[in-house]
């Protein structure tokens, strides 16, 4: 927990639009998971890399990924003792609409900004990893006013309105929440 506010105010310090994802977003929208990865989206063009770097080596902690890397990867990870702070940046439409739907979060003794349920679905609908399915259907089952139409509409403008991960997410939504 210490590590998740920690990041968040050396992002807040350094003036860096950013919000959480992956299970610690997921603890607030369905089932918690166990999680050692700190995911944050990160709102800022690449070529604030060298500030965001800043905010890291003041907590101590520093990476060696040069920029032409962050550019093809649009991500990177810091390993800080045995958690990974996993960092994405911007690479399709939805990361650039990401941050009209961030969400204020109690956490801790504070406050953390958190990435919408609609965009976490999306994300991890296209991630397609066996982890993320029944991390949807919870996310389904427990958040009652979900924009379905936008994540469908979304899943199919990052795919194919054919894709199996879209058809997978369809028929998600539509079985009845238990």
């Amino acid at each position: 927990m210490g590590k998740v506010l920690t990041v968040h105010s050396a992002f807040d310090r350094a003036g860096l639009h950013h919000a959480f994802g992956g299970a610690i977003a997921l603890a607030y929208y369905g089932e918690p998971r166990v999680t050692i990865d700190v995911d944050v989206n990160l709102f800022a063009p690449l070529h604030e890399w060298p500030a965001i770097k800043a905010a890291f080596a003041g907590l101590g902690l520093a990476s060696d990924i040069g920029h032409e890397e962050l550019r093809r990867d649009r991500e990177v990870r810091i390993r800080w003792d045995r958690n990974d702070i996993h960092l994405f940046f911007g690479g399709d439409a939805l990361h650039g609409t990401m941050p009209d739907a961030v969400r204020e979060v109690p956490f801790g003794d504070g406050t953390i900004p958190i990435v919408s349920a609609e965009h976490l679905i999306v994300r991890k609908a296209m991630l397609d990893r066996p982890k993320d399915w029944p991390d949807i259907e919870a996310i389904l089952t427990a958040t009652g006013d979900l924009d379905v139409e936008e994540i469908v509409a979304w899943a199919q403008r990052l795919s194919s309105p054919d894709d199996p991960r879209v058809t997978k997410l369809r028929e998600a939504i539509a079985r009845p929440c238990s």
